[in-house]
Formats: structure tokens, C-alpha cells, sequence
């Protein structure tokens, strides 16, 4: 599994059945029960159980909340326990499943074996909630995004034809056409951005109350809010283009004769 060896030793092949009892504990157990000394050769338990090494911390079962304190034993110490758990690294995923099955038959075929997954298997259960979280979220983003555009979009151009007649106007008077799509643009640049900017407060303020659903990440991610933002200038100036561009090409005389 990876637990590194802390201090002290490992289980070996003398910890047996008939040898003293003994357990390695995960650094957060050590500190807790000896804090400011050695707990190796300390015993706890009634069954006087010897202290042998210190482990690296380990969650179980949920990979939101802190590895809680733990103790390893031997197996081969204890005869009462209902059911085991089998840990294989292999490279074969769980196409090896059959192989354990013939190897553990080979020794008792009344050895039932079940849930068998892997490791990612593991952790991607105990994140179901917040995957399933994570899609609904982009789902909706992506429709808001969506209708963010469109609304632009309907907005710049309902401006730009109640402004028909002053581009023809300024066309006829010299301006380019580039120098229409650029004034467009910056109108809207600066409603876009105002946007942005009071959305990203009110995402601050309410991303605070999710915390708890996010693993992973900080609510206030600078990365995840430039992004965001970003994204959403860059869609909203492409919907501001499109009717900035056809308020640059139209014909002066078509303009200025526009009600």
C-alpha cells in the first residue's frame, strides 16, 4: 500500500501466532498517545499489545476528513476476525479477479470473494456526491453561459439598429468602419466587464456555503475565478461582434434614410 515505516520496524515472519502481541500505530495515534515521547516498546490494551513501529497517517472510508487514529496488528495473531481484506498491486485491474478466485479456491474453496474493485474504484465511490455535484453544476453553467450570450447578444443589437441612423451619420461625416466596430465594442466592453465584475462578488459570496461539497479545491481559487472569468468576456464579446461588425458595413445613405 505505500505506508511508509516511520519509525521502529515492519511486521515480519516472527510475529506469529504464538509470538508477543504486537501492533504498529499511525503517527496521529502516536502523537495522541504519547506526545512528547517514544511509543516504541509501549504497550496499550489490555492484552498488553507491544508498540513495534510507527506508520504513515492513512484514510479509510472517506477521503474528506482526516486519517483517524489507527493500529495495525498481524494477522496471523488474531483467529476471531469475520472477513479479510485482499490488497494486490497489479497492472491487470481487475481482469486478475479470476486468478485470485482460482488461487483462493486452491486453498478453500468455501472462501467466498466479493466487492472486488480497485483502488480508483475506492475513491471514485466515495466521491459519487461530489461528481455527480461537480456535472449538474457545469450542466447549468454552460446553459447560463449560454443564455449570457444570447442576451448580449439581443441587447447589442437591438442598440445598434435604434442607433442606425447616428452610424450613418458618422460614416458619412469620415469615421471608418473600423472605427464603428470599435466603438461598439467598447460599449460593450464596459457592460461586460461591470457584469463580470459584480458576478464575481456575488460567486465569492455564495461559493462560501458550497465548500463543503468541493474536494480538492479552494472556494476562492484565483486560477478557477480568472478562468471563469475570462471565458465569459470572451463569449460575451463574440456575441457583441456579430451586430458590431453589420452596424460597420452598412451603407451610409441606407443609414441616414433609417427610421
Amino acid at each position: 500500500m505505500g505506508i511508509p515505516i516511520l519509525a521502529g520496524r515492519a511486521f515480519n515472519a516472527h510475529d506469529g501466532a504464538g509470538a508477543r502481541k504486537v501492533a504498529i500505530v499511525n503517527e496521529r495515534l502516536a502523537r495522541k498517545f504519547s506526545p512528547n515521547e517514544n511509543p516504541l516498546g509501549k504497550t496499550f490494551n489490555k492484552e498488553q499489545i507491544e508498540i513495534a513501529g510507527v506508520c504513515g497517517n492513512v484514510k479509510f472510508g472517506d477521503v474528506r476528513s482526516e486519517a483517524p487514529p489507527t493500529f495495525y496488528v498481524p494477522y496471523a495473531q488474531y483467529d476471531d476476525e469475520g472477513f479479510m481484506t485482499f490488497e494486490l498491486k497489479t497492472a491487470a485491474g481487475v481482469n486478475v479477479v479470476s486468478s485470485v478466485r482460482n488461487v483462493l479456491h486452491s486453498v478453500d474453496r468455501e472462501i467466498p470473494l466479493i466487492d472486488v474493485r480497485t483502488q480508483q474504484e475506492q475513491i471514485d465511490a466515495t466521491l459519487a456526491q461530489e461528481r455527480l455535484f461537480a456535472t449538474f453544476s457545469t450542466g447549468f453553467g454552460l446553459l447560463a453561459l449560454v443564455l449570457a450570450g444570447v442576451g448580449i447578444y439581443g441587447t447589442m443589437a437591438y442598440s445598434v439598429a435604434k442607433r442606425t441612423g447616428e452610424i450613418g451619420i458618422r460614416m458619412a461625416l469620415g469615421a471608418q468602419s473600423g472605427q464603428v466596430l470599435w466603438m461598439i465594442l467598447r460599449e460593450a466592453s464596459w457592460m461586460v466587464c461591470g457584469g463580470v465584475v459584480a458576478g464575481a462578488g456575488v460567486a465569492l459570496a455564495a461559493i462560501r456555503s458550497l465548500s463543503a461539497m468541493l474536494y480538492g479545491l479552494k472556494p476562492d481559487d484565483p486560477a478557477t475565478m480568472a478562468s471563469a472569468a475570462g471565458l465569459l468576456l470572451a463569449i460575451a464579446l463574440l456575441a457583441a461582434w456579430l451586430p458590431a461588425r453589420r452596424a460597420s458595413r452598412v451603407d451610409p445613405m441606407t443609414a441616414l434614410r433609417h427610421e
